[in-house]
């Protein structure tokens, strides 16, 4: 994931002569998403070594709630996850908080990037 993140930040400043580095790059990362923050950034610190526009730059980690809608009664809102012992533990079930039936996800499973610090080759930030 890191180097999908990687090169999105980097199609983003394609072209981009006026760019000579990124400063920081700011994702929100769904907690539906499984995807481990401390792992992405040990990740992100290792691959970006090799990219001297990325290099040094900062990951700023938001988090989206996950939040469902009931395929019963119609609810829409933020998650209720239990765990189910028949299933592995690890695995979450996922149920309407009003009357426990099934749900669909409406949010809280993406990766995105919201923006992107980089220092034009002045100096200056943009």
């Amino acid at each position: 994931m890191a180097g999908e993140l990687m090169g999105a930040v980097l199609s983003s400043i394609e072209g981009r002569t006026d760019i000579s580095r990124v400063e920081e790059v700011n994702v929100t990362i769904g907690r539906l998403s499984m995807l481990g923050e401390e792992q992405l950034r040990f990740c992100w610190e290792a691959i970006i070594e090799e990219e001297p526009l990325l290099k040094g730059s900062l990951l700023v980690i938001a988090h989206e709630e996950g939040r469902v809608r009931c395929r019963s009664c119609g609810f829409e809102g933020p998650i209720d996850m239990t765990e189910d012992p028949l299933l592995h533990p690890m695995l979450p079930v996922f149920a309407c908080p009003k009357c426990s039936c099934g749900v669909d996800i409406t949010s809280g499973r993406s990766i995105h990037v919201n923006n992107i610090k980089a220092l034009s080759a002045e100096g200056a930030g943009e």
